[in-house]
């Protein structure tokens, strides 16, 4: 039997939330036709290392199982 997600959001999921939570917080918002701007490096970057620290999350009730 599979533990339970933690939490079940994707890299992509979190980038395009924080990309809406940054537009309703702010000012900024993505530039037109989907150029590259600092703002949306940033938050891919967040999104990346945000779906890392989810990964091991995710993966912690296995450790606590094989460590019992």
């Amino acid at each position: 039997m599979p533990s339970p997600l933690i939490d079940k959001r994707s890299p992509a999921d979190i980038v395009a939330q924080t990309t809406q939570l940054a537009g309703q917080v702010s000012r900024w918002q993505p530039p037109p036709g989907g150029q590259a701007d600092v703002g949306q490096a940033l938050i891919g970057i967040f999104g990346r290392f945000a779906g890392l620290v989810i990964e091991r999350l995710n993966r912690a009730p296995d450790k606590n199982y094989l460590a019992s």
